[in-house]
């Protein structure tokens, strides 16, 4: 509340494989970034000037070069003035970082998504992710313990999923407990290298539909609406079972941020118009 939030670009590129995903492609899985001292006085002029309180850092991974993002994070503390950041990352570089995230969360750092992206091993393979369920789940407990926000997604979808895949992602995404998830369904982009694997199940051609909301790909076991359906089934089910456990958070920061944010998704985001389609 009463903030003024900018973003701050830290970096270009992504060194990750993601199969579905066009910034690798785009980048050539290159990363360059400004230097900490760039950075620095970026967020000096933004908070000392213009009186910005939020800063996101919009980066696909603001952490590929370690010793860069360590001092990006002293620099943070250095300057800090009740200043809050919010990012992303990979689980790997969270992973990496286990040892200092408490320094994360002493520069600002009130909230991180993490790419899971897939409840279990065969569809991480799939996606070309290159790491474990057990290192996706160890990732976001290692935010949560850190007392920051943690948000990842899962990406549904693909020509075999079923409505029993689709139920087991759920329950993996309860089991892995961020406090955000997002249940997105694929956007086969024809330069994606999961692109000629799909193709045959395309069903929509209009760009505009590629929104990772709407369903362009028409599993074989399920129609496009069915699919739809039970993704918004895992949003309306999740966010009931993470509703009460927010209830329970001791009042403080966290517990409003949460409030907040489920609020506004529920009344401002494409959930607000389809829940209603589910009658309940």
């Amino acid at each position: 509340p009463n903030s003024t939030l900018v973003s701050i670009s830290t970096s270009r590129g992504c060194s990750e494989a993601c199969s579905f995903c066009s910034q690798q492609k785009f980048w050539k899985r290159t990363s360059r970034g400004i230097s900490p001292a760039k950075f620095e006085r970026l967020a000096r002029e933004l908070t000392e000037r213009h009186g910005v309180n939020v800063i996101l850092i919009p980066d696909e991974k603001p952490t590929y070069d370690r010793d860069r993002w360590h001092e990006i994070l002293d620099r943070m503390i250095r300057m800090k003035k009740d200043v809050h950041y919010l990012m992303e990352t990979t689980v790997v570089d969270i992973l990496r970082d286990a040892d200092i995230l408490e320094k994360y969360r002493e520069a600002g750092i009130i909230h991180i998504y993490v790419g899971v992206e897939a409840a279990g091993q065969d569809r991480l393979d799939d996606y070309s992710k290159r790491l474990s369920v057990a290192e996706s789940r160890e990732a976001l407990n290692l935010i949560n313990a850190a007392e920051i926000v943690s948000e990842t997604s899962f990406v549904l979808g693909m020509p075999d999923e079923t409505p029993e895949s689709i139920a087991f992602t759920l329950d993996q995404a309860k089991r892995f407990n961020p406090d955000f998830a997002h249940f997105l369904l694929l956007t086969p982009w024809p330069y994606s290298d999961l692109y000629e694997q799909v193709k045959p199940h395309i069903e929509e051609w209009n760009f505009d539909k590629y929104n990772l909301v709407e369903p362009v790909i028409r599993p074989t076991a399920m129609s496009r609406d069915e699919i739809f359906t039970a993704v918004l089934r895992c949003y309306k089910e999740f966010y009931m079972n993470k509703f009460g456990e927010v209830m329970a958070l001791k009042s403080g920061f966290k517990r409003d941020y949460m409030m907040r944010s489920m609020k506004v998704m529920m009344h401002n985001s494409f959930l607000k118009k389809h829940l209603l389609r589910l009658g309940e």
